[in-house]
């Protein structure tokens, strides 16, 4: 495609400066892709504080994938042209720049880089000149390569060295703050209740003499046994022990129930055999779907103890398999980290108002 030249400068006027000259093959550059299909999403978009990333167009192809654009200007294609132009330093800074725009996103889109060049009186449209990760071929396109935080810029002609974005890093460690607060004041109304009630379910255990068993899988296993710990122990205040048994703990329990058995009875089998009228099961599974959770549930139920559930993502299967008298404590959200992260704060709630309920109002130590 022919694109307009440059028009000739009046007699005693000025040339048009670099800027200038860079809006305008900028703006030529978004007519020729607007003509191709591609919407306009961000115009020099630059991510904050200096040597940061910088994106000259940001475009929304047809199908929704987003389009990272350099616009690159020369006069001629000598020594590789516009695209070749490209330096290492600036590869990365396009890379940067495409790695903090997709965090305003949970689900990102597809999306991909691309390169206008503009040189000898046309305009070329590179789909494909930012496709390669240095080493590596990204199969499934940029999105891949962005979300798993390879910070290789693309190859053009100069073989990029690897980099470390520390502002990018630091960008997305303050999200994962922000969407944890987020959560924690958008679920402290509606999981107020539940936690109160499990509270409830624990002091009328552990005053009439009895215990809380604790299970769960992986990270949940290890809520279990937090929270024995700070049973067994204490929590922020001197106190009496109290009776708590993490089920996820005895590697002999668990690998020969796992064994001999099934490997969802490995929770079940030692609530039948450790579990009492009165007591309590702690149940964390942040699916609700753990099966080896919901058998321990029913045994529970059949040795006549209350069950406080934790899960999250809805509840899923434990909906079902909690009664009228157990308590859910169900958080509001699908990412299991986020759920996580809340389940050890209504640990923390429960502890604290226990302490609280047995010992009397108090600041606790700081």
């Amino acid at each position: 495609m022919v694109f307009p030249q440059w028009p000739a400068q009046p007699a005693g006027t000025t040339t048009p400066t670099t800027k200038q000259a860079g809006d305008a093959a900028e703006a030529l550059a978004l007519q020729h892709l607007q003509r191709a299909g591609l919407r306009l999403l961000e115009r020099n978009y630059r991510t904050p504080g200096r040597g940061g990333g910088e994106i000259d167009l940001i475009m929304a192809a047809p199908d929704g994938t987003l389009v990272f654009v350099e616009v690159r200007q020369r006069r001629s294609a000598h020594h590789g042209g516009a695209a070749a132009s490209i330096s290492a330093t600036k590869q990365r800074r396009i890379v940067l720049a495409a790695q903090h725009y997709l965090l305003r996103w949970r689900a990102p889109p597809p999306c991909r880089f691309g390169v206008v060049a503009l040189q000898a009186g046309s305009v070329q449209w590179l789909r494909g000149a930012l496709e390669a990760c240095a080493g590596t071929v990204c199969r499934d396109g940029w999105l891949t390569h962005l979300q798993a935080g390879c910070t290789k810029p693309p190859v053009l002609s100069v073989p990029p060295q690897p980099v470390i974005i520390q502002p990018m890093l630091e960008q997305r460690i303050q999200q994962h703050f922000i969407d944890s607060a987020d959560l924690k004041y958008q679920a402290a109304q509606s999981l107020s209740k539940p936690i109160a009630d499990a509270v409830q379910a624990v002091l009328a255990c552990v005053t009439s003499g009895g215990k809380v068993l604790a299970c769960g899988n992986g990270g949940s296993a290890a809520d279990a046994q937090h929270f024995a710990a700070e049973f067994v122990g204490r929590f922020e205040r001197e106190r009496p022990e109290l009776g708590a048994i993490a089920l996820t703990t005895d590697s002999s329990i668990l690998t020969a129930v796992a064994n001999d058995y099934h490997f969802n009875a490995i929770f079940s089998r030692q609530v039948r055999a450790l579990g009492q009228p009165g007591d309590v099961l702690l149940a964390i599974s942040t699916s609700g779907n753990s099966a080896n959770v919901l058998a321990a549930i029913e045994a529970a139920h059949e040795r006549e103890m209350v069950v406080i559930g934790l899960s999250g993502r809805g509840g899923g299967k434990m909906n079902q398999a909690l009664s009228d008298t157990d308590v859910h404590i169900c958080v509001p959200h699908e990412r299991t980290a986020r759920i996580q992260e809340v389940h050890i704060l209504a640990l923390h709630c429960i502890c604290d108002a226990v302490d609280a309920q047995l010992l009397g109002e108090q600041e606790p130590n700081p």
